[in-house]
């Protein structure tokens, strides 16, 4: 993809399907740069100690870090900002593994399930791999302008500006 001469990265999950034309998110990523949307929690209630480690960030920073949902991600591969964040998002993929939840966690009410150790601290529902990192990365580079869904991407049913839906997650 970096080599291939695209312009516009768009990062889906299986799960995600566009119910309209995607002009709107396409326009979205050429005026800011990137496409990342709020996933609703914190990178410290996602993260294993050993990632938080790695990247140098404490439980407490992390639990002011906004998660970002990973499974939509847009990039303008023409700015070498997003190049090379892309690169280093994909080269940290030895940090990705970890249990999807926290045996300690006090919450285990959110998809709930893979249990394992990720944290001895209760605020940790578990570990989100890309997710946790791509949410670090974005941060410690500055990209804090996030979408708050359900503008152009939204979890339930299409609303005026809505271009894509998760639509293959089921419980």
């Amino acid at each position: 993809m970096l080599d291939d001469g695209a312009e516009i990265a768009l990062l889906l999950d299986a799960s995600i399907f566009p119910v309209a034309p995607i002009d709107p998110l396409i326009r979205h990523i050429e005026k800011h740069g990137y496409f990342l949307a709020r996933a609703g929690f914190t990178v410290g209630e996602w993260a294993t100690d050993t990632a938080l480690d790695a990247m140098g960030v404490s439980r407490e920073e992390a639990l002011r870090i906004p998660d970002i949902a990973s499974g939509c991600v847009g990039l303008d591969l023409r700015r070498e900002e997003f190049r090379n964040l892309l690169k280093i998002w994909c080269s940290l993929w030895y940090y990705f593994p970890g249990f999807h939840s926290n045996v300690h966690a006090t919450d285990k009410s959110y998809s709930y399930r893979n249990e394992g150790f990720v944290s001895n601290d209760p605020r940790v529902r578990g570990h989100r791999h890309d997710q946790t990192m791509l949410s670090m990365l974005a941060h410690a580079r500055g990209m804090h302008e996030l979408v708050s869904m359900p503008h152009l991407l939204n979890y339930t049913k299409p609303e005026a500006d809505t271009v894509l839906v998760v639509q293959g997650i089921s419980k």
